[in-house]
């Protein structure tokens, strides 16, 4: 099965939760909205199987980046 949404980060990071996601799903995000982010960091998902997941903004240098307040959407594709 696959899903679709919408995630807002709150300084930075979010977990949306999805007691269907599976650890070897793929998550497709693109950002929807800046929302004022004063920086944009690279987004990066980690799968909690059977919970949820969690998006996290990260610098190029591999820091949090704790100001990005962006909207996204995802796609989550399930593997067969």
């Amino acid at each position: 099965t696959d899903f679709v949404g919408v995630g807002t980060l709150v300084a930075g990071t979010v977990t949306i939760l999805n007691t269907n996601i599976a650890a070897t799903d793929r998550i497709f995000i693109t950002r929807s909205a800046l929302n004022g982010s004063p920086a944009l960091g690279h987004l990066i998902t980690t799968i909690n199987a059977g919970a949820s997941f969690v998006v996290t903004s990260y610098t190029n240098a591999g820091a949090a980046a704790n100001t990005d307040v962006s909207s996204f959407d995802y796609v989550i594709i399930r593997q067969l």
